[in-house]
């Protein structure tokens, strides 16, 4: 699969339910991981260490045609859909990695970037980008 093809499916806000349901209904494979390196502008340090990954480990995946363990799915999953939504709320990649990467009152003065090896982390980044959409300034 190639990268719009795989971003067309992914919703920009998903239940719990589907991602399950995604994720049962796809064949997750080292692609998804090169669609979260394509679309994010983030190196393989900055994207292993949200996948709890070392960097060899990490490539390695990227490379691979088997399909990635249930965890890591998740994961990938998740982190496309809310770059996505993120996207979506700030107009353009640039302006959302920007609020990404900058210091937030609502993250205790860390950067949202920093929780985003978590499953909840990615859920409490993609609630505060809900509560921008309908009108928080942070």
């Amino acid at each position: 699969m190639i990268l719009k093809d795989i971003l067309k499916d992914i919703p920009s806000r998903m239940t719990p339910g589907q991602v399950v349901q995604y994720i049962y209904s796809q064949k997750i494979t080292g692609n998804y991981i090169n669609a979260l390196k394509d679309y994010s502008h983030y190196n393989d340090l900055i994207l292993s260490n949200w996948l709890n990954l070392n960097v060899k480990t990490y490539r390695t995946y990227k490379e691979s045609s088997s399909e990635l363990n249930a965890n890591l799915q998740e994961h990938v999953i998740m982190l496309l859909s809310l770059l996505k939504h993120g996207i979506d709320i700030f107009g353009t990649s640039e302006n959302f990695y920007k609020w990404l990467e900058t210091p937030n009152y609502h993250f205790g003065g860390k950067s949202p970037l920093d929780f985003l090896g978590t499953i909840n982390g990615i859920k409490l980044v993609d609630d505060n980008l809900t509560g921008i959409e309908y009108g928080d300034n942070s």
